[in-house]
């Protein structure tokens, strides 16, 4: 297992010499041009810009998924939802690299609603990247590396 460096070229190793907890390589940049490459081949960046200079390169081969029709919605986060306390809207993209809210079960509902509107309009999955209690509550499940892949191509 080996952790490589990346320079100003546009590339990227295969993930299965990296490392088992996902991180594959380190280096390069976040331009518009490597992140595609990079979503495009199930790696991600994760790094604390603040403590690394460099951005850390994941592709888990394990990988956590959340299929939007099999979402699982809690008793209480149906009572939320029913009492149309928030306004959620959908704009230009979804990322969900990291989730935080400033009040309580605002990413559940966020989540929610993205599940929702994926399924209405035939989104496929919502790449969770790893396990997290939150995900796993919401219905989230793994799957292999060559799932993704062939989920991602479709």
């Amino acid at each position: 297992m080996s952790v490589w460096q990346l320079d100003d070229e546009l590339w990227f190793p295969n993930p299965r010499w990296g490392e088992d907890d996902g991180l594959v390589a380190i280096g390069g940049d976040l331009s518009v041009e490597r992140l595609v490459l990079a979503y495009s081949n199930g790696f991600f960046p994760w790094y604390a810009f603040h403590m690394e200079r460099e951005p850390h390169w994941y592709c888990p081969l394990d990988r956590y998924v959340i299929f939007p029709q099999e979402i699982h919605i809690s008793h209480s986060m149906r009572q939320l939802l029913k009492q149309q306390k928030y306004e959620v809207t959908l704009r230009h993209a979804f990322f969900g690299e990291s989730m935080f809210s400033l009040v309580a079960n605002a990413s559940k509902l966020a989540l929610i609603h993205l599940a929702r509107a994926m399924v209405r309009d035939g989104g496929r999955f919502i790449d969770c990247q790893f396990e997290t209690p939150l995900f796993k509550g919401m219905g989230g499940r793994h799957i292999t590396y060559e799932e993704y892949m062939g989920l991602l191509t479709r």
